[in-house]
């Protein structure tokens, strides 16, 4: 749909409880999950301040830096989106993280050696419109 996909900033943190069930078999676990992809540690719409003034003096805006020169020239209209246009680097860098939290199962068969099969439960606290949801995840993998 044209949305932009992945990013050059990857932040990701995890914090889980685990407990026995039943032996060495079958443990619970309770779990917080969180993380961000971003295109940079600055700005989330992607302009720096230097990119943010060049687009301002190609609209004509007048004084695009406290002390600059004027610019003058480009029609109306773009001298009033200059006018309008003010630099905005994003809210904080975590104001783009996403959080959940939940439960789930940790299953070990001696077949399978320490690999356990995880069965979750995760439920979003905090999300943006737009974002895919899965509240269930069943994996196979090795802890670390």
């Amino acid at each position: 749909e044209g949305d932009p996909m992945g990013g050059d900033v990857l932040l990701l943190l995890n914090a889980e409880y685990g407990f026995p069930l039943y032996e060495d078999v079958l443990r619970g676990v309770f779990f917080v999950d969180s993380g961000l992809v971003r295109n940079s540690t600055s700005s989330s719409h992607g302009l720096d301040e230097g990119e943010f003034n060049r687009l301002q003096r190609q609209l004509g805006r007048p004084d695009p830096q406290p002390g600059a020169p004027r610019q003058s020239g480009g029609s109306q209209k773009q001298r009033e989106l200059g006018r309008q246009m003010q630099f905005d680097d994003g809210g904080s860098f975590f104001d783009d993280m996403r959080v959940s939290v939940g439960f789930g199962l940790r299953i070990r068969i001696p077949a399978f050696g320490a690999t356990p099969i995880a069965l979750d439960f995760g439920f979003p606290v905090k999300q943006r419109d737009g974002d895919d949801t899965q509240v269930f995840s069943f994996s196979i993998a090795r802890d670390f």
